[in-house]
């Protein structure tokens, strides 16, 4: 059964607009789904809950960070650094690409206040402590990310997604609508027995009780000596009384 599996992708924008569609390239070449701020609105903390529901909804997730830490929450952090440990924190395997030259770009991609390059510098401490890979041409990072997601899967089976027709075939769906009837058939019988009045069980034993029983027995003796006629000669009746173990 085919699946595809849905991948989230996080960086940065202005800085890494070419980075992030060589990205998505790869990711649509190995059947993945990409998913990422361009199929959504600008990150704040209005859309904060909106972005956090589709990370849940996929099956990997995928950071790209060059030389720029990027806009912040009200806490200071960025959104690029909430998403990825938001991904962490509910078991998301994550994998992130960091540009190996930081040093060699230009101005403009990188930050320009010394908070900026300081939150860079722990994000990517932060980062090396778990999975990541460097880059440093627009073409390795699509190259590298290929071969990095296919391990990923391999080591991380997923979910994943699969087409609707290929979700079960015509002898399991036959099989599930005949189940089906049955249990309602059952369900149907269940209520209509749960329906009928008990019969009062007030009298009955229950557990170890002492219960009164009366016997009557007849003696009787034959009137030849070849027991071919018999009479009653004698009648008695009593009281019993039983005890009923549980």
């Amino acid at each position: 059964m085919e699946k595809r599996y849905q991948v989230f992708v996080s960086s940065t924008y202005v800085d890494l607009v070419e980075e992030r569609l060589e990205v998505i390239k790869a990711l649509l070449e190995l059947d993945c789904i990409p998913c990422g701020m361009e199929y959504f609105p600008a990150a704040s903390e209005e859309s904060w809950s909106y972005i956090a529901s589709l990370i849940d909804q996929c099956d990997y997730y995928v950071v790209i960070v060059g030389g720029r830490y990027g806009s912040t929450t009200e806490e200071g952090i960025s959104f690029t650094e909430k998403e990825y440990t938001y991904a962490l924190s509910k078991g998301i395997p994550a994998i992130a690409f960091l540009y190996a030259k930081p040093e060699d770009l230009p101005v403009k991609k990188t930050e320009q206040s010394t908070q900026g390059r300081k939150r860079l510098l722990e994000f990517i401490s932060l980062l090396k402590r778990h999975l990541c890979k460097e880059w440093t041409t627009t073409h390795e990072l699509g190259a590298v990310v290929s071969r990095s997601i296919t391990q990923l899967i391999k080591r991380h089976p997923r979910v994943g997604w699969i087409p609707a027709n290929q979700s079960s075939d015509p002898a399991t769906t036959h099989e599930l609508l005949e189940l089906t009837k049955k249990v309602r058939t059952l369900e149907g019988e269940l209520r209509r027995v749960r329906g009928r009045q008990s019969p009062d069980a007030s009298d009955l034993a229950d557990g170890d009780e002492t219960i009164e029983l009366d016997i009557e027995f007849d003696v009787i003796a034959p009137t030849n000596k070849y027991w071919t006629r018999s009479e009653v000669v004698a009648r008695y009746s009593d009281k019993i009384e039983v005890i009923m173990k549980d």
